[in-house]
């Protein structure tokens, strides 16, 4: 009895989180306005904790704080938008006292990190040649709401040292635990984790893949294949770059929150690490 009350009731909670995606933010707003902020989270906080603690189709990501709700929820609309990368589909926001989190739609499967050592090299293969397709989707969708890489430094007040290409729009934290696959199959079903995505330079995604491992033993299995694959699906150079983003890890430049014309989101209202690649002007 009480599974079958535990069954409706995520299918209730489900739904209601689905139409309260569909309704306009300014409405959402309002009514939260005259329910009062204790009056929301009484009602949404333990919906949120009951989604936590079951296994249903909706995914609860905490967030570190409110500008990640926006900035998140917008690059995964946006990168769904200009791609067929498998995505989770963004619900909703939520923001009050109790904490920061994002709802949205669960993707199915394990992390490609947590089963790297043990995968076949057929099923890497595959899995290095879709991400190669689906980030070339990406590195397709040239300057965004930028003319040129030029006009995008200026907007920050910053200029490379070279002339690099077009900017594009990245997903900034390409590491193996952010690749969903199925172990079945050996197919990759999901890409996660997009608070690091924004417009950027075309070596942005390499050198942010690359760095990734900075913190890991390149000595261990899963660390030397997974830098075999970033090479199968990001490609090669940028080499001068890369170094100068390991020589200045400390160093961080503002990344204003850009927003993009074809899409009407905010890109990345967070900070970037490019270190002295950029020269203040």
């Amino acid at each position: 009895m009480l599974s079958v009350i535990s069954h409706h009731a995520h299918l209730l909670l489900v739904l209601a989180m689905e139409l309260m995606s569909r309704v306009p933010r300014s409405i959402l707003m309002r009514l939260r306005k005259a329910l009062g902020g204790a009056a929301v989270h009484w009602l949404v906080v333990p919906a949120i904790r009951f989604l936590q603690k079951h296994e249903t189709p909706l995914f609860v990501k905490p967030c570190r704080a409110s500008y990640q709700i926006r900035s998140e929820m917008s690059a995964m609309r946006l990168a769904r938008s200009m791609s067929t990368i498998p995505i989770p589909r963004p619900i909703l926001g939520v923001s009050c006292s109790a904490g920061n989190w994002i709802i949205m739609t669960r993707i199915k499967g394990v992390t490609l990190g947590s089963i790297i050592e043990q995968m076949p090299d057929e099923d890497l293969q595959r899995i290095t040649a879709q991400l190669h397709a689906y980030f070339l989707q990406l590195a397709s969708s040239f300057c965004g709401p930028f003319q040129n890489l030029e006009a995008m430094m200026d907007q920050i007040g910053c200029k490379l040292r070279r002339d690099c290409g077009p900017p594009v729009f990245t997903h900034g934290d390409l590491a193996c635990h952010n690749i969903m696959v199925d172990p079945e199959s050996g197919n990759v079903t999901g890409v996660i984790d997009w608070e690091q995505a924004m417009w950027g330079p075309p070596f942005w995604e390499m050198v942010k893949g690359r760095m990734s491992l900075v913190a890991y033993d390149p000595n261990t299995v899963g660390v030397a294949r997974w830098q075999s694959s970033l090479a199968g699906i990001l490609g090669t150079g940028f080499e001068e770059e890369l170094g100068e983003e390991q020589r200045t890890l400390e160093w961080g430049i503002p990344w204003d929150a850009l927003e993009s014309e074809h899409s009407g989101h905010r890109a990345h209202p967070r900070s970037a690490n490019i270190g002295v690649l950029i020269l203040r002007l």
